[in-house]
């Protein structure tokens, strides 16, 4: 759980972590064919997705707790089966400086892109007015 992005994520644990999923979506018998190219890239890029997610809401129970101890004495319910040592690299990796600081840039920017939306929402308003 250290590891930022899909892609970098080895094979084995992409398995890993798409039969989990697949098996709480499907029946438990359901495989996925990889053999195709075109179904491969959508499928990693639905995976992907589900990744920014799961991390993303990881983050946000983690920044709950207040503390890096906080957090790894009072872990996540989706935590709870993945052992002690995916929580710690979990802790590790949302209380280093290089998460802080992407979660900062990604903070900014989306306040950015809501005020241009409001200032261009604002601006159709108001032009309709004369």
């Amino acid at each position: 759980m250290n590891t930022g992005y899909w892609w970098t994520i080895t094979q084995s644990e992409k398995k890993q972590l798409m039969d989990e999923i697949t098996a709480s979506m499907f029946q438990p018998n359901f495989e996925i064919d990889l053999k195709d190219l075109k179904l491969e890239n959508y499928i990693n890029r639905l995976y992907n997705g589900r990744y920014r997610e799961f991390k993303a809401e990881l983050s946000a129970y983690y920044k709950l707790q207040k503390t890096n101890e906080n957090a790894l004495a009072n872990p996540p319910l989706e935590m709870l089966d993945r052992g002690v040592n995916q929580l710690v690299d979990l802790c590790n990796h949302l209380n280093s400086n290089k998460f802080k600081k992407a979660s900062s840039a990604n903070s900014e920017s989306i306040k950015e892109e809501v005020q241009s939306s409001y200032w261009f929402t604002s601006f159709l308003i108001h032009s309709g007015e004369d």
